[in-house]
């Protein structure tokens, strides 16, 4: 009798376990970047945002985040949109520092700030 055992069998296994991962990650930027941030008008209407991009990805990398506002009236109705990319690399389990300055609207009050996109690196 001849018994063979494959010591290929959890390679393999981890290998498409990793490329599952990777591939959900590439697949859904938003999910693994976190935005924080902290915005404000300025006395000239300009909307400040200081803030971090979290890359909670274990093995994807993204570049070219995507951030999007609305310009808050005191009543909380949007008064108009903007978008800026920022242009950097995220790589996983990373943080980038982001400081970011947007027209604003006459009358914006307030703003609300969110991450809309970024492209995953193909590797």
């Amino acid at each position: 009798m001849v018994v063979m055992n494959s010591c290929n069998g959890g390679k393999d296994s981890y290998e498409k376990h990793k490329q599952i991962v990777l591939n959900t990650e590439k697949n859904n930027p938003t999910e693994f970047l976190q935005l924080i941030v902290d915005s404000k008008v300025n006395l000239i209407g300009v909307v400040v945002i200081d803030g971090t991009i979290m890359n909670k990805a274990t093995m994807a990398t993204y570049k070219d985040a995507v951030v999007h506002v609305d310009y808050l009236s005191k009543t909380n109705s949007v008064l108009g949109s903007d978008e800026q990319t920022v242009m950097e690399f995220f790589k996983p389990n990373t943080s980038v520092e982001v400081k970011l300055k947007f027209p604003g609207y006459k009358g914006t009050k307030s703003a609300m700030v969110k991450l809309k996109s970024a492209t995953a690196l193909s590797e």
